[in-house]
């Protein structure tokens, strides 16, 4: 769920020669930071134990932190037997007002930012290298016909996408409420993880793959092609379940 939300289970990113390095090639910092962002997570924290001599100090410097947040128009994001965003004070009582985040509305942006992520190459990542969204498939066909690869690695990349489409699968199933249009974009996940669970059921014949046999990998190409089609589809569904929000984006879908 925390992945789907913060929109990084939809990120698809691979080195041109399918190394391992593909699963974690993004600007961590950047993303992790909008990540948090996405699910009412600060960026800055602090934390302490209420018996120790310092904490009525941290306590209010955490209490100020707040209301100069609030007093700048920004609503804070504190734990509250949940995340809840502190949106005024009243010093005279002493109390903090908070309203609880909407969470279909984060799901929501979530499934925006995966158009976004879908269509945009990852900055930080020189193209001549590395391939995003729907190249990344192209990529990954290219690679396998050249038969420039490491086996192991490239089955380590393929099996940790197929597990997180697997996820995004899992994920937009419980979002079918949020638009009369999204059991297209259910549909075409739960075909997109059913595409890549095929093409792992071929890269576990682990003595075909391993010895790159022409038609065994030939097959797990056509699945690929396959899966980068059925993606594009499920990404077209989504933009017709929110046209509005996205249309409202103009040239940058990320913007929020």
């Amino acid at each position: 769920m925390i992945a789907g939300m913060t929109a990084n289970v939809f990120r698809l990113v691979v080195d041109r020669r399918l190394t391992t390095e593909s699963i974690s090639a993004y600007n961590w910092m950047a993303e992790n930071f909008v990540a948090a962002d996405f699910i009412g997570v600060t960026a800055s924290q602090s934390a302490g134990f209420s018996f120790e001599p310092t904490f009525p100090l941290y306590q209010k410097q955490a209490l100020l932190d707040i209301k100069a947040s609030i007093d700048r128009g920004v609503g804070a994001i504190l734990w509250h037997d949940q995340f809840v965003i502190c949106t005024g004070y009243d010093d005279g009582e002493q109390v903090l007002f908070i309203c609880e985040i909407d969470i279909w509305e984060v799901c929501k942006e979530s499934l925006i930012q995966a158009v976004y992520k879908w269509e945009t190459h990852d900055y930080m990542l020189p193209p001549q290298n590395y391939a995003c969204g729907p190249a990344a498939y192209a990529a990954i066909a290219a690679a396998l016909q050249s038969g420039i690869y490491e086996t192991d690695q490239a089955a380590k990349v393929l099996r940790y996408y197929a597990n997180s489409r697997q996820d995004i699968a899992a994920y937009v199933a419980e979002l079918e409420h949020l638009s009369n249009q999204m059991n297209h974009v259910v549909q075409e996940y739960a075909l997109l993880a059913d595409l890549y669970a095929q093409m792992i059921e071929k890269v576990e014949d682990s003595a075909a793959w391993d010895a790159k046999e022409p038609g065994h990998v030939l097959r797990v190409i056509n699945l690929i092609k396959q899966a980068g089609e059925t993606e594009q589809r499920a990404i077209d569904a989504i933009k017709q379940a929110f046209p509005e929000t996205i249309g409202n984006r103009f040239e940058d879908i990320g913007l929020r």
